[in-house]
């Protein structure tokens, strides 16, 4: 029991860990997490709001500014909505059952690092 338990700990070393990415090995068993927070065509949606937002500027500062804070809000809205989405699927991964294998286990906390990494990046 020692034995497995040190083999386990040891491949769960970020040094043997592996790619940082979700699903980077291509293996059959790899988990993946879909990185885009939004759609393209919302950050293209987005993206026009704001744009209409500047130009607003100069015949109403006020109600520009009070339509930015709402894209914001709507903005942050989604991005949350989408980490909430990929930490779902990341649970999903591994909490269905208890017949997960070592390896599966690696590769879904190998989804874990990069998730977590791009919460502290953002």
């Amino acid at each position: 029991m020692q034995d497995e338990r040190t083999a386990t700990d040891r491949s769960l070393r970020d040094s043997d860990v592996g790619p940082s990415r979700a699903g980077e090995e291509g293996g059959a068993g790899a988990r993946t997490v879909d990185d885009d927070l939004l759609r393209a065509d919302a950050a293209t949606a987005y993206t026009s709001r704001w744009e209409q937002i500047q130009i607003a500027f100069v015949d109403d500062p006020r109600t520009a500014v009070e339509q930015a804070d709402a894209l914001v809000q709507d903005l942050v809205g989604e991005i949350t909505r989408g980490f909430a989405r990929q930490r779902e699927a990341l649970e999903a991964a591994w909490g269905e059952g208890d017949d997960a294998s070592t390896e599966d286990l690696r590769l879904t906390l190998q989804a874990y690092r990069s998730f977590f990494g791009r919460l502290l990046d953002t």
